[in-house]
């Protein structure tokens, strides 16, 4: 092999490898030298024979004479031979120094022994768990994954909890994430009056976490999460199933009816000697577990030799969501306010809703290149926050297309009417993160369990540009509908179309925002600041 030939194989083994190897050289080395510190005894003699110094009178008579009739180092042949008590010694300690260095090359190869069997471990079974890999455009998107799964719960848990407190009598307010967030939650805010008592309340506060564990015996699990006035938090995770005693049993402790929760919800194992827990395994592929430890290092070592007859790892996922998770950057806005209107809100926002669907399908009564086919998306959602004086609900038209994203507000304030849009870059993108690897049943290959996960897209100038034709496209509409209702009844008020720019430049060099810190310290906080 040529010494070129020879760089290009060094560059193309993977790093963890080139690591491993020279780990092992080093051991080896290691192994070299602790041996030749241990030469055998004929080595050692032969050499004292050939250094010997036998300048005494009396050397060479088969007695030690060092140091009464002779000088030390010169009577070497008799007081070194293999008779001499101090031979003996000398022999004695080279054999002690051999065992001892056989002991440490033993004890250093069994170390480096179980240092494999936990790489191995880490890198075909457990090492590539947070790695998140950007999904492509070739996967396909479904209406069955993990997320639509841990939304349903989430929309499950907040109805029984809603009718657990009305049943009991609690003055609870709810609130759930909002279509598409990256976080899946509910939140309970109780705040309970003290009978006789005008002023006084219990105060507490649980927030439900849904986390989606595709590819898992239990998806997907829970974490409750309880805060109180008195500055004290609990936390329940791993939570597989919170069933209606669970939750009543939640809600009157959160009331302030009792001093601990006599119904705890049921939990997955999260320690291995948690063994009166159910252990919430990966399916779908045949789990590698510590115990078969040896078996999964000699089959990931396998593996990675035989890669190129055998074929790359498999990946197996259920798909995407069918909208991408949203991370809205803000663009331009518009808003009007019609006078004395207001009693014909549900009419126009209908009216609106019914003309952007019926255009983007193309069956509108839109001018040319406007129609967009089946590209874009038009639908309403329902969004709950928190109001000066407690729980607001509101209901937005959603347009959507490519990354754009429009809401499209219509509300009544008084006698008078509030039409308005605001226009969005989405950098919310789904990506696939694994989960865990297993064998295949059917074909015995190492499959990598892969589940969604929310990730960062960066926008671009096309991004941009979808959502700047979506946004125009919106506002004719609108102008159109306003302009037709305001001549229909009759309203003579002048109104201003002229839309409110903002910067494209700082959407294109917006960069992925970092977690705020103290997170854990958000419910504590929200009851502190609604005290």
């Amino acid at each position: 092999m040529s010494p070129s030939e020879r760089n290009m194989s060094a560059r193309s083994t993977p790093p963890a490898v080139r690591n491993v190897l020279r780990v092992a050289l080093l051991v080896s080395c290691m192994n070299a030298g602790t041996h030749a510190q241990a030469p055998s005894p004929d080595e050692v003699l032969r050499q004292l024979v050939q250094s010997a110094d036998d300048s005494c009178q009396y050397a060479r008579d088969g007695a030690c004479d060092e140091p009464t009739l002779c000088a030390p180092g010169t009577d070497v042949t008799d007081c070194r031979s293999p008779l001499s008590s101090g031979f003996s010694d000398d022999f004695a300690e080279q054999e002690t120094s051999s065992f001892a260095a056989s002991v440490v090359s033993a004890s250093v190869t069994l170390l480096f022994g179980a240092l494999m069997l936990v790489w191995m471990r880490h890198k075909f079974v457990v090492g590539n768990a947070s790695r998140l890999v950007p999904s492509v455009t070739m996967v396909h998107r479904s209406g069955d994954t993990s997320v639509g799964r841990a939304q349903a719960v989430r929309d499950t848990v907040h109805d029984a909890f809603a009718n657990v407190c009305k049943a009991e009598g609690i003055r609870a307010e709810l609130f759930k994430s909002p279509p598409l967030e990256s976080d899946i939650w509910t939140r309970v805010e109780i705040d309970q009056p003290t009978p006789g008592r005008p002023g006084y309340s219990s105060r507490a506060a649980a927030v439900i976490t849904i986390v989606p564990r595709e590819f898992h015996r239990f998806d997907p699990e829970m974490v409750l999460t309880f805060a109180t006035n008195e500055g004290r938090e609990k936390k329940y995770d791993h939570i597989i199933e919170l069933g209606p005693e669970a939750i009543r049993s939640t809600c009157v402790y959160l009331a302030g009816q009792t001093t601990r929760l006599w119904v705890k919800p049921q939990r997955a194992r999260k320690w291995p000697l948690q063994l009166w827990r159910p252990r919430n395994k990966l399916t779908g592929v045949k789990e590698l577990r510590w115990l078969t430890g040896i078996a999964t290092a000699i089959r990931g070592f396998w593996w990675w030799i035989t890669r190129d007859e055998r074929g790359r790892m498999l990946s197996v996922s259920t798909g995407k969501p069918r909208d991408e998770p949203r991370r809205l950057i803000r663009l331009d806005s518009w808003q009007a306010v019609i006078r004395d209107i207001a009693g014909k809100t549900p009419e126009i926002r209908q009216e609106i809703l019914q003309s952007l669907k019926g255009e983007a399908e193309g069956g509108g009564r839109a001018s040319p290149g406007i129609a967009m086919g089946q590209s874009a998306r038009i639908g309403d959602e329902d969004i709950s926050y928190h109001g000066i004086d407690g729980r607001v609900e509101r209901r937005q038209i959603v347009a959507q297309l490519g990354r754009g994203i429009v809401f499209v507000h219509v509300y009544s304030y008084g006698n008078d009417l509030y039409v308005g849009w605001d226009a969005h870059v989405n950098a919310g993108m789904w990506a696939h993160k694994s989960v865990g690897i297993g064998v295949d049943p059917e074909s015995g290959r190492l499959t990598r369990a892969l589940a969604v996960s929310t990730s960062w897209h960066s926008p671009n100038e096309y991004d941009v540009t979808d959502a700047n034709f979506l946004l125009e496209w919106v506002h004719v509409v609108l102008i159109r509908i306003i302009k037709d209702v305001m001549r229909v009844h009759e309203i003579d008020q002048e109104i201003d179309f002229e839309i409110v720019r903002e910067s494209r430049q700082s959407a294109l060099d917006r960069k992925e925002p970092t977690a705020a810190r103290g997170k854990s310290k958000g419910l504590l906080n929200r009851l502190r600041r609604t005290s």
